[in-house]
Order: structure tokens, then sequence, then C-alpha cells
């Protein structure tokens, strides 16, 4: 997961710095600086996480890098539609932070012992069994 994550950040820093992602004055766009700054946050939560003591501090971090995810992929969206960015490698960077959610939360339903059953992924949820 954080190895992904960390290329994640490599392909959205190569994505967007020197193609279109600084201005005439030679300054990073605010949505790239944004987008970057998000993309960093997520491996940064990951490694954050595995260094806590106990299961619900590394579940809370994951849930941090779950939010910069849906982040991530709200700023590529709007990147596309200013034209940042082509439709095509917003796609593949979409299914970047979609596999990377994937792994998120399967070690999320590890740590909880949850299997997905509880409401949000966390403990004391209410069972659907």
């Amino acid at each position: 997961m954080w190895q992904a994550s960390r290329e994640l950040v490599v392909k959205v820093h190569e994505t967007f710095i020197g193609n279109g992602g600084l201005n005439s004055g030679g300054e990073l766009n605010p949505l790239v600086r944004w987008m970057i700054q998000t993309s960093l946050e997520i491996p940064d939560a990951i490694a954050e996480g595995s260094n806590r003591y106990g299961d619900n501090e590394m579940v809370a971090a994951l849930e941090r890098a779950q939010s910069g995810l849906a982040r991530l992929g709200s700023e590529l969206e709007i990147a596309t539609q200013v034209g940042l960015v082509t439709p095509a490698r917003c796609e593949e960077l979409l299914a970047s932070t979609l596999a990377i959610n994937a792994q998120l939360k399967g070690f999320e339903r590890f740590l909880t012992g949850d299997g997905g059953r509880n409401s949000g992924g966390r403990r004391g949820g209410d069972s659907a069994d």
C-alpha cells in the first residue's frame, strides 16, 4: 500500500510538472500544488499509522489515507475539466487511486476483524448478520 501510494505521488508529479502545471511566472498552478500536496498526504498517513501502537490508530491512519484518495480523485476530475490533464491520463490516475483504496479497505477489514459487515468498516458498527 505504501509503495503503491508513493508511486502515485510520482505519477501525479510527472503528470503536472512541465505539463501545464507551471504558470508563465514559473510558479505552480494552485490546483496542481493542491493535488501534489494531497497525493503526498496519502503515503504519509500510511507511514504514520504503521508507527503507532495499536490497531485503532492504524485504522484511523488508513481512513485518513482513504480520505486523501477521495480528495485526489475529485481534484483530478476538476483538473480534467479545466484542461490540465487529458481524460485518458485522468482515468489512469483514478484507476491507481481505486486500486490503492481497495488495498487500504482490505487491510482495514483485516485489522478490525470486520470482513465488511460493520457500518463504515469500523468497530462497534451495527452488524448486518
